[in-house]
């Protein structure tokens, strides 16, 4: 009697389970409790898989595309030099020479290396690049460029940051170039736009009786911060850009005895902290700028040129022959 009863029960148990969980078909479905506990599982599941993605997701996002100054890359420097060298245009020889070295030559081998930052590599690059323009082999002093030293030590000398008698790299301030002093060095070819790039620190291009031809390129209106340009007895021609009136922090600007024309930018009077402007024996022609009334009292230079007016009586000792 006892084993009918629980066989009864049994029979009970089941058909109560089958009832609840299979459809009129027999097909089996779950419960609401059971389906509540698997989607809870699942939704924390998700979660922890999302709390873990994200840092790798953030990593990617912000390494991938980085082309800032201060970026680290993500184990190929040679991404961010190609990207480069796209921006730059067309490649000539000098930026071929300079690819060349910087990625199979030196031994460096900045752009295999993940923990050098972009600006260095962009550094290294422009100097590579002002050297094969400029027909760096020949030289009369090669100043260390090109060799395993810091971009900072190619230069003649012992190292003293800012110096104003030394010839090469002659300051860096934290690592970035200040200045690039190579007078009287046989440099012969163009000056490499790239030298704009020489970012954010660059402040003194000096590079006087040498044999650099071709036209000033009007890119250098991004050094803001530029103070002194001097690349006076050269073999350059062409008009003065005005976009250099952007060099509001400029003191000294030698640009004498080559083969400019044209007239004087007036956008040149927002140089009010200027010092020296040496334009003398050219072909420029027109009036002298009023605007040039808001230099401060300087030493200015515009004779044996063909320019008609007067120099504003605040400028100082001052020529001007026509």
């Amino acid at each position: 009697m006892y084993e009918i009863e629980r066989r009864q029960k049994s029979l009970y148990s089941y058909e109560k389970w089958n009832d609840e969980y299979t459809d009129d078909d027999g097909l089996m479905k779950m419960s609401r409790r059971r389906r509540f506990y698997c989607l809870s599982a699942l939704m924390g599941v998700l979660i922890i898989i999302l709390i873990l993605g994200l840092p790798t997701v953030a990593v990617f996002l912000s390494t991938g595309d980085d082309d800032s100054s201060t970026a680290k890359f993500d184990g190929s420097g040679l991404n961010f030099l190609n990207r480069l060298i796209t921006s730059i245009g067309p490649m000539d020889q000098s930026t071929k020479d300079a690819y060349d070295w910087i990625t199979t030559i030196d031994p460096l081998h900045m752009t295999q290396d993940p923990q050098i930052p972009a600006w260095r590599i962009q550094q290294r690059f422009v100097l590579a690049k002002l050297y094969f323009s400029t027909n760096g082999p020949n030289w009369t002093d090669p100043l260390d460029f090109l060799t395993t030293k810091n971009e900072c030590l190619w230069m003649n000398g012992v190292y003293q940051q800012q110096q104003k008698n030394a010839t090469g790299v002659t300051g860096c301030i934290n690592g970035q170039i200040y200045a690039i002093r190579l007078p009287n060095n046989n440099l012969v070819g163009t000056l490499p736009p790239e030298l704009s790039m020489l970012l954010p620190e660059l402040r003194e291009l000096v590079f006087p009786n040498n044999t650099l031809m071709g036209t000033l390129p009007s890119g250098y209106s991004q050094l803001a911060k530029i103070t002194w340009f001097d690349v006076g007895n050269n073999a350059l021609t062409g008009t003065l850009p005005p976009e250099y009136g952007e060099w509001t922090d400029l003191k000294g600007l030698s640009l004498e005895r080559k083969h400019f024309i044209g007239s004087l930018p007036s956008d040149y009077g927002k140089w009010t902290n200027l010092e020296q402007f040496f334009v003398y024996d050219n072909t420029l022609t027109g009036t002298i700028p009023t605007e040039y009334g808001n230099w401060s009292p300087s030493i200015v230079s515009m004779d044996r040129n063909k320019l008609m007016g007067t120099l504003p009586p605040s400028l100082g000792f001052a020529w001007k022959d026509t």
